[in-house]
């Protein structure tokens, strides 16, 4: 560079030329008379609008030196048109505009205020619901609005089915779990003015199971199947712990047990599920976008799948824990366990926290149990604390930790392929899981009967 100006090679579509550019000037005063020295074509239908590039560089804007880009003497530029080339069109971009269709863009992704006013309206008829069906008042007139209310409310959703162009699918999907609600409501009432307070859970699951039918009916969807599963089990549970007589501790031993069953098959319930809601790919489909649609919807049914069985040990965890007896807290004990090794096993986000927060459950109960064992006191808010802090402190080193990378199994050419090995982890979940049943048949008492029945025999 020489005084003001920077010797530079300009390459044309015709020609090249060798040429003291004013180094300080803009490029947009001098890009034009350099155009017409290189023969460019001017006959375009728009004007041209010249500028210099580096070789596979942008380029400039018309307002920028040769200077303030960094150009050498003895560097090569082309002329580009950039009014012909989009990529090198100046973008001008107005902060008005831009917060404009900014906010535009958000507006769209909130929901309609009448989807909103349609949720709150469920959420009113699911509270009525509950409300009636605890305090029991009137019952035979309650459970008669309960049921032409969830009969509305089914008709209502096939009707907005058939337009699901305009109505969100999980609106439809929520009606019909509404309706459900309500039955089950109006089954709790109507068992209590037929056999008394003592039948309405019997009562309530029985109406559960008939509203969801009748909301599969009205919406086929696969998380209402899902949903069904679980109230078909708890339908069939209920009356046989009703038939026992049993207590409160004997009934959440069962219910962990037939809980933690459920988890160990709602993989393949979910994905069962998940395929006869499937729709087979036609000829021109690709099979692997419909694969991944597949394990997209399963993973979402099986955190509905495991939501039942997770409530379950919630309820029942702390029961067992607190119940003084030695089986149920060592039942209490080694569900925890299996909750927390399935953390790990999660494949999705949702899966890791219901599990967990299912485990830390059992972690709480098992410590709240201990201490009432060990004397209460002040030796429970001791416990406690430590308890928590200990929890925290892995939650910490599990974050710290750095994450190893699996490891791909080594094929050698024409060998044969290694059967797959069970893990540590699923080793000992599986002791965990079978451990439940003898346990939850030690807290139900069989073995105290077995025992005195053989001191019995023996005497």
């Amino acid at each position: 560079m020489s005084g003001q100006r920077s010797r530079v090679t300009v390459v044309g579509t015709r020609k090249r030329v060798d040429v003291a550019l004013p180094s300080v000037a803009p490029v947009g005063e001098y890009a034009g008379r350099l155009a017409d020295m290189c023969g460019q074509d001017t006959h375009d239908v728009f004007p041209p609008a010249w500028s210099l590039a580096r070789a596979g560089a942008a380029p400039l804007a018309l307002e920028t030196s040769l200077a303030a880009a960094g150009i050498t003497d003895g560097s090569v530029l082309y002329l580009t048109d950039i009014a012909a080339d989009p990529a090198g069109e100046p973008v001008i971009e107005d902060i008005d505009e831009l917060v404009a269709d900014e906010t535009a863009r958000r507006r769209q992704r909130i929901p309609s205020r009448g989807t909103v006013l349609a949720v709150v309206s469920l959420l009113w008829l699911a509270g009525t619901s509950v409300l009636v069906a605890v305090t029991g008042t009137d019952a035979l007139a309650g459970g008669v609005s309960l049921t032409l209310g969830a009969l509305g409310l089914l008709v209502g959703a096939w009707t907005m089915a058939q337009k699901r162009a305009a109505v969100p699918p999980l609106l439809c999907v929520a009606m019909s779990v509404t309706a459900a609600v309500l039955m089950a409501g109006a089954g709790a009432l109507v068992t209590q003015a037929i056999a008394g307070n003592d039948s309405r859970w019997t009562g309530a699951i029985a109406g559960g199971n008939l509203g969801l039918v009748m909301a599969l009916a009205a919406t086929p969807e696969m998380v209402l199947v899902a949903i069904e599963i679980q109230l078909l089990v708890a339908g069939l549970l209920a009356p046989l712990l009703l038939f026992l007589d049993t207590n409160r501790v004997q009934a959440a031993s069962v219910v962990v047990v037939v809980a933690v069953t459920m988890m160990g098959a709602a993989k393949g319930l979910a994905a069962g599920i998940a395929a006869w809601g499937s729709r087979a790919p036609g000829s021109r489909g690709p099979m692997a976008q419909a694969v991944t649609n597949m394990l997209d919807r399963a993973g979402q049914l099986m955190s509905i799948v495991i939501g039942g069985p997770v409530v379950a040990l919630i309820v029942s965890l702390p029961i067992l824990a607190t119940a003084g007896h030695g089986f149920a807290y060592a039942l209490t004990v080694v569900t925890t366990v299996g909750l927390l090794l399935r953390v790990q096993q999660a494949g999705t986000g949702t899966e890791i926290v219901q599990y967990a927060l299912a485990g830390l459950v059992g972690v709480f109960s098992a410590v709240l149990g201990l201490a009432h064992w060990l004397g209460g006191g002040g030796l429970v808010a001791a416990l406690l604390t430590t308890g928590g802090l200990a929890v925290l402190c892995v939650g910490l080193g599990i974050v710290l930790s750095p994450i190893r990378p699996e490891r791909d199994a080594d094929l050698e050419l024409g060998g044969a392929v290694p059967p797959p090995r069970r893990s540590k982890v699923e080793v000992v979940l599986m002791i965990c899981n079978l451990a439940t049943a003898p346990l939850a048949m030690g807290a139900f008492g069989i073995f105290g009967e077995l025992i005195d029945l053989g001191r019995r025999l023996g005497g």
